[in-house]
């Protein structure tokens, strides 16, 4: 593997696995198959002027039998790891809010 950043798992399977191949690894790491969410042109071009990145999936369950339907909304947060996990989280702190 060459000296460049490793961006994310999910990028690096997108490069170097053939799509069939990518599908059956993705069902196995994620379990259903997602699919990709248009977002609003406003979050899109917010995430990219503060340089961060915006992705949004969906997915559909089967009905309870108890409960009705509903949509659900979750977000997630991913800090970026610049140093070495091993580094004292105090350095990993400070070099995050520098």
């Amino acid at each position: 593997m060459s000296s460049c950043e490793f961006e994310s798992l999910e990028k690096c399977l997108e490069t170097h696995l053939p799509e069939a191949e990518l599908s059956e690894v993705k069902r196995i790491l994620y379990g259903k198959e997602t699919k990709k969410l248009d977002l609003p042109a406003a979050a899109v071009s917010a995430a990219s002027e503060r340089d961060f990145e915006l992705q949004g999936f969906g997915f559909e369950a089967s009905p309870e039998q108890l409960r009705p339907a509903r949509r659900t909304r979750v977000g997630l947060i991913q800090n970026q790891i610049v140093l070495p996990t091993d580094a004292p989280i105090l350095d990993q702190v400070w070099i995050t809010h520098a």
